[in-house]
């Protein structure tokens, strides 16, 4: 019986009741390699198959727990060559007992199924590192934090003991190739090359040539150091490093760079699967580079339209300044005119100056408005604010403009209206655009304001509402004209007057009152503005008072007024000087 068991295809052991090797078959012989003569009989056949005394340790302690019964268990033997290979072991000696053999198994050789096995595991593992390292490199904002965690992936994934990134430098003008490193992660005990100077503008052609040949090639470098040329370990060397694998990084088809994993405690070298892994690190990496690339490229373009709008605003700031002062005279002495002047056509070119004047005065005030407002110089003044007295200056300054071209203007303002938390000149400025716009652009008919207060569970907000009978806006422009220098009719051909900034300047002080602006309009039929403001629930209930001044009479009389005027503007020195002549001396 003996016999037929030793010759069966499978690997066949046995033991006798002192451990020592009795049985030791042809197949056994040929995956081990080790002669029937060298194990049978030997004193310490373990020392020889399981040297490992950690391992062997283990094995003995799964023995003991199962009684030495077991099935199917995977065992790693070390060969005579020196290599390992997995056996499958199975202990039948209960079921087959055979006299003289105390315990007996057969083996199987599954080495190639394990490393098969294993390919396949780490060739999962390897697509699961590189999916997280294409995660972070996507996700992760802050561009060197990305590189550092997709290093820790890569790292721990191949064991490396280091991982890094080269960027080169080429001088075109020369020719030659530079190298510096940028990025580095180490495991926990490796020295840190990050700072090492001599890692700087180091030329290829004078440190590694075959690198340099190489990865223009689209080729990798991998290896035992001590295989390397000797001008390349005079370089690697000194770093600790025994092993390396590097692959080039492209960026548009143009070499870049490297990365690549040292290995400073092993003299294992990096697998193809390895190899791949990296491969694709380097891809994923040029295209994080290539993003961060035009990802600052669009963040200095940013800054620098930014520098240009403040500088804009400031240009538009000082000319509208350097405008409106002489300005201020030219309004004042055409109004002297109107009133004085008896010739009537000389009345109607004083006027037509003034209005000129009043023209180009509103278009200033818009710009300067713009330029605050773009420059982050605007400032809100908060304050009690009489939301229906607004609106009745608004409309007295501008009723003599309406009548002019024959149209209405109707208020709808509720009695008791509540007082409102403001800014007052905001609010000024966008009743008086409001109003404004919807007289230029109406023919016929006229204007209905109208003001609603809407009561929420937490707060209350008032509802301004401009409605018109003008020409209407279609709907492709509605969204239009609230950019800045921008009209529903524009270029040489254009039918209105105006800059273009009134209702941009109406949203934006809306927006900084913490307000919104809609529109509702219908070609031909008219336009209705709604601009939403938040009330402050303290000042409700209530309208605003006249302030007490007091008995006037009671006054001190004064025998001769006098005005100090304070300008060096001589045209609004001037100015002033004529309109206070009637009533007071003026001074200097």
């Amino acid at each position: 019986m003996r016999n037929i068991i030793s010759a069966m295809p499978l690997m066949v052991v046995a033991i006798d009741q002192n451990g020592i090797f009795v049985e030791w078959n042809k197949v056994a012989e040929k995956v081990t390699g080790w002669s029937a003569a060298e194990i049978i009989g030997h004193p310490d056949p373990s020392s020889v198959l399981y040297p490992d005394p950690e391992y062997l340790r283990e094995l003995r302690q799964r023995w003991n727990e199962n009684s030495g019964q077991y099935m199917n268990q995977i065992w790693k033997l070390r060969c005579k060559d020196g290599l390992w290979k997995w056996i499958s072991w199975s202990n039948i000696s209960y079921d087959y007992p055979v006299q003289g053999w105390t315990s007996w198994a057969l083996g199987t050789d599954v080495s190639d199924v394990i490393e098969v096995t294993e390919k396949l595991q780490k060739k999962e593992h390897n697509l699961e590192t590189i999916a997280q390292v294409s995660e972070v490199l996507l996700s992760e904002q802050n561009f060197d934090l990305a590189i550092q965690k997709a290093f820790e992936y890569l790292g721990v994934s191949s064991n490396a003991d280091r991982v890094y990134i080269f960027e080169n430098d080429h001088n075109k003008s020369t020719g030659q190739w530079f190298m510096n490193q940028t990025y580095e992660w180490t495991k926990g005990g490796i020295l840190k090359q990050i700072d090492n100077p001599d890692l700087q503008n180091l030329c290829y052609a004078e440190t590694c040539p075959r690198w340099q040949e190489r990865m223009l090639k689209k080729r990798s470098i991998s290896g035992r150091i001590a295989d390397f040329p000797e001008i390349e370990r005079s370089m690697l060397e000194p770093q600790g490093i025994i092993s390396l694998l590097a692959v080039p990084i492209y960026l548009h088809d143009e070499w870049w760079g490297f990365i690549g994993f040292d290995n400073c405690t092993t003299t294992e070298v990096y697998s193809p699967a390895e190899e791949a892994m990296l491969r694709s690190a380097a891809v994923a990496i040029g295209g994080a580079i290539q993003r961060e690339r035009i990802n600052q490229q669009l963040r200095e373009a940013r800054l620098k339209a930014e520098e240009l709008n403040r500088l804009k605003s400031n240009l538009l700031a000082n000319i509208s300044h350097e405008l409106r002062t002489p300005l201020i005279g030219i309004l004042g002495f055409a109004e002297i005119l109107v009133e004085e002047v008896p010739d009537p056509a000389h009345k109607k070119i004083a006027d037509t100056i003034r209005l000129a004047g009043q023209r180009l005065s509103n278009a200033i005030n818009l710009i300067l408005d713009l330029s605050q407002i773009e420059s982050d110089r605007l400032t809100v003044n908060i304050e009690q604010v009489n939301l229906a007295e607004l609106i009745r200056e608004t409309i007295d300054f501008q009723k003599n403009d309406a009548a002019g071209k024959g149209l209405y203007i109707k208020a709808s303002i509720p009695e008791n209206l509540p007082l409102m938390k403001s800014d007052r000149r905001m609010l000024q400025t966008i009743l008086d655009n409001l109003l404004s716009n919807a007289i230029k652009f109406t023919n016929e008919g006229g204007v209905d304001f109208r003001v609603t207060v809407e009561n929420g569970v937490m707060s209350r907000r008032m509802n301004v509402i401009v409605s018109d009978t003008g020409i209407g806006i279609s709907p492709d422009l509605q969204s239009l004209i609230f950019e800045a220098f921008r009209q529903g009719s524009e270029g040489l051909s254009r039918n209105f007057e105006g800059v273009g900034l009134g209702l941009t300047i109406i949203r934006k002080f809306a927006e900084k009152l913490g307000g919104s602006v809609e529109i509702q309009s219908k070609q031909n039929v008219g336009t209705t503005f709604t601009i939403s403001f938040p009330t402050n629930p303290e000042t409700d209930g209530g309208t605003t008072q006249p302030e007490n001044y007091g008995d006037l009479s009671l006054l001190a009389p004064v025998d001769k007024k006098r005005i100090v005027i304070v300008e060096t503007d001589p045209a609004s020195e001037t100015m002033v000087r004529v309109f206070a002549r009637p009533v007071a001396e003026v001074v200097t």
